[in-house]
């Protein structure tokens, strides 16, 4: 990076009145690169995705608040954890796949489908915000974690 030397005194400037103000401008630079490196994972996502879906501006797309409600319960029981604080493209079909396994064989199939629809929902989110990413949900089918099985009337 070169700096010519009228910006570096722009900038000795700079930190001097934040050093004069309290505040450390290592830390400033740390905590940027942090909520960049967060601005990407899937809980910042998944936050995003709840704030629209709650949003009454939001229009026909406004969730009601008991599907919010079990939306993030799931989110904060089964995902959170594990791809709370990983990139969206971290999060592999095969890691979510054997995660859905092992919810669908402590917890039945019902949060195993409703962790995955909400993984589906919040890449697709991501995607029409802009971000160029592979959806991992989309590679696994809803069937092999929930099937319908009719009820014969009697």
């Amino acid at each position: 990076m070169d700096v010519t030397l009228e910006e570096a005194r722009l900038l000795l400037a700079r930190a001097r009145v934040d050093i004069s103000s309290g505040r450390s401008p290592a830390r400033a630079k740390v905590e940027q690169r942090s909520e960049l490196a967060d601005a990407m994972t899937f809980g910042r996502w998944t936050t995003r995705y709840f704030e629209f879906k709650s949003d009454a501006k939001s229009g026909a797309e406004r969730l009601a608040d008991s599907t919010l409600s079990l939306r993030r319960s799931i989110y904060n029981r089964i995902l959170a954890g594990p791809f709370g604080k990983l990139n969206l493209e971290e999060i592999k079909p095969v890691a979510l796949g054997e995660l859905l396994d092992r919810v669908k064989a402590e917890r039945g199939p019902g949060p195993a489908v409703h962790a995955r629809e909400l993984v589906l929902q919040v890449y697709r989110f991501a995607i029409g915000k802009g971000v160029e990413i592979d959806n991992p949900a989309e590679a696994l089918a809803r069937k092999v974690y929930a099937t319908f099985v009719p009820v014969s009337a009697t």
